[in-house]
């Protein structure tokens, strides 16, 4: 099916909203006024109507040839089945379809005053488009610069380059291995590297799923924070961080089972959550900033988890956190602790689990192993989807396998899209209009549940419980209501 070449043009108050949310002031005002045009246009202008552009996606493995000037580099990535991710559907409103331009950037045509905007307060070079913005006139070669769903969680942080710091409420997750020193010093550094790198990557993307930043690593400990950007409410960074935590404990079966079976080694996890105002920017050398928070609340948070030895638990959170989430949690053990370095003490909170089951728990921690690269979900959903409707086959044309993980990549967008649906919404109605002119349905749509969940117990079997089962139903079906454009 060919794919037009049409924007979806926001109204005046929606580019009033771009400019709250990315906020330029200063240098940055200053760099956006210089590269302004005098009248900028709101899509792209094509200089040259006839002909054909090669367009070149690295690492991709995929080469295009396209009509000059008749479509964007995002509308050629879904006619040639690129996984190019694009969380507000390719209007403009977000950064995640980005690329670089390797070569031909003269071949596109010129920033939109959207894109010139987004561009200033993100500090980009020349290089990097917008590809729902860009139109290639010639032969270019571009590289998707957010190709995963943690990639575009780590975009928060980038609204800050160009602000010297700003104070923000943020909720603070720390996460230590417990009894890891002993492993370092009887194991040879490789592989005391190699582990801790494979435990930081299945504790990293809990805090990614919920729309957490990583801050740092220091030795065998974790730190990832929540609301850096400053949107959301405090209830919610809170949840995020609980959500992130009691995750990684969940993971802790799957990964000493691998562990314990090459290094011989179990681990353990001591967390600690709190929230509190932090500063956050960019610090350092102009020619070398990094990002920073800087706060007594980061101390206080460390503190928190180092206490779990003391009061003999796993996961701890201060009263200020705690207070979101009451109803909200199952408690264990409750202590007043004198912090290390603090004056006052400190009363401290076990949490254990939710009271009631958390949809976006259950399907974050199902996730991997249902949509991981390993899993075999993809193959036994279509499978099923043919067997069950054999007429649906001619809907995904030849290239089935190229299906197979867009689809892998889609569900998995909407797992990290959970904590933020107000920004992953219109993306999904988006995508929604698209399915309509492929011909989908609402009845599609309920073959879709009912495929899904039966290709889910076939991949998983018993681990797929009812209330997991309940869990991805109640989440999917809140995708496919935002696709038919139902109310939330």
């Amino acid at each position: 099916m060919r794919s037009h070449p049409t924007l979806d043009l926001l109204s005046t108050t929606d580019d009033r909203d771009l400019g709250r949310r990315f906020a330029p002031s200063g240098q940055t005002q200053r760099m956006m006024v210089a590269s302004q045009p005098a009248s900028p246009p709101t899509r792209p202008i094509p200089t040259q109507t006839s002909g054909s552009a090669r367009v070149v996606y690295e690492d991709d493995g995929i080469e295009a040839t396209v009509e000059t000037g008749r479509a964007t580099l995002l509308e050629v990535s879904r006619m040639h089945k690129v996984p190019h991710v694009r969380e507000c559907g390719g209007r403009g409103r977000c950064t995640t379809c980005r690329v670089d331009v390797l070569d031909g950037l003269g071949n596109l045509t010129e920033r939109t005053e959207r894109e010139v905007k987004l561009a200033a307060a993100r500090g980009w070079g020349p290089n990097v488009r917008l590809a729902c913005q860009a139109c290639p006139l010639g032969d270019v070669r571009v590289r998707r610069s957010v190709r995963t769903p943690a990639d575009v969680s780590l975009l928060q942080t980038e609204t800050l380059k160009e602000d010297p710091g700003r104070e923000v409420e943020v909720a603070i997750l720390s996460c230590d291995l417990k009894g890891f020193t002993a492993f370092a010093d009887t194991h040879l550094p490789f592989d005391v590297v190699h582990v801790l790198n494979r435990v930081f990557a299945s504790l990293g993307d809990s805090i990614l799923l919920n729309n957490g930043v990583i801050y740092q690593y220091a030795g065998d400990q974790v730190i990832g924070l929540f609301g850096v950007d400053g949107t959301g409410t405090a209830q919610e960074h809170c949840m995020q961080a609980v959500r992130a935590g009691l995750g990684m404990i969940d993971l802790l079966g799957d990964l000493n089972a691998s562990l314990s079976g090459e290094f011989g080694v179990q681990i353990d996890l001591r967390i600690g959550a709190h929230i509190g105002k932090l500063v956050v920017g960019y610090l350092g050398h102009p020619s070398r900033r990094v990002f920073s928070a800087i706060g007594d609340a980061m101390n206080v948070t460390c503190r928190v988890e180092a206490a779990n030895k003391e009061v003999g638990t796993r996961f701890l959170v201060t009263r200020s956190l705690f207070r979101h989430l009451v109803a909200k949690v199952e408690t264990g053990r409750r202590a007043v602790v004198h912090l290390k370095g603090k004056r006052n003490p400190h009363p401290l909170v076990e949490v254990r689990r939710f009271v009631h089951p958390d949809a976006d728990f259950l399907v974050q921690t199902t996730a991997q192993a249902l949509l991981g690269v390993q899993s075999r979900f993809a193959d036994v959903f279509y499978r099923r989807l043919f067997e069950a409707a054999p007429p649906a086959r001619a809907m995904f044309g030849d290239d089935i396998e190229a299906q197979k993980k867009m689809l892998a990549q889609a569900l998995h967008l909407a797992v990290y899209g959970l904590s933020r649906y107000e920004q992953v919404a219109p993306g999904l109605l988006d995508l929604g209009r698209r399915h309509t002119g492929y011909g989908v349905t609402a009845a599609h749509y309920e073959v879709f549940l009912d495929i899904f969940v039966a290709s889910a117990h076939e991949v998983l079997g018993a681990r797929f419980t009812p209330e997991i089962e309940q869990a991805w139903l109640a989440v999917l079906r809140r995708i496919t209501d935002a696709m038919q454009g139902k109310a939330d």
